[in-house]
């Protein structure tokens, strides 16, 4: 929670960029998956936090399909304003390795902030060779 209250106020601060009217502007947030998944319930816990902080209105637009290359392509056809932003994971990176997208993942977006921190597992059971 802590991290998404940083992220919360990172982006409250990138969204009063000089002007006090910073609540009459609107974010979209693009999220790669469906409703009422991980990723879509900090992005709105993430809006949530940036509303009552008195920061812009964030909009969640829930992009799910391709490995998410359908919301990725999408917002890197956005105009580059900063009002449009998308919510990535590893597959973001992957996918670019099993088809070729129409963006470069590493030219076509600008980071902003990690917003949480999900360490992957793998096990095996332990009789296996």
């Amino acid at each position: 929670m802590r991290r998404i209250l940083f992220a919360a106020a990172l982006l409250s601060l990138l969204g009063a960029a000089g002007a006090q009217a910073q609540s009459s502007r609107t974010i979209k947030l693009v999220v790669p998956y469906p409703p009422a998944g991980t990723a879509d319930i900090v992005a709105r816990l993430l809006a949530d936090q940036i509303g009552k902080s008195g920061g812009p209105t964030i909009v969640i637009e829930n992009r799910p399909g391709g490995g998410t290359a359908i919301a990725s392509e999408a917002v890197s056809r956005a105009v580059p304003d900063g009002n449009t932003l998308l919510m990535i994971s590893p597959e973001f990176v992957i996918t670019p390795h099993l088809r070729k997208p129409n963006y470069d993942p590493l030219t076509s977006f600008e980071p902003i902030c990690q917003l949480v921190n999900s360490p992957t597992v793998i096990v095996v059971n332990g009789d296996s060779p």
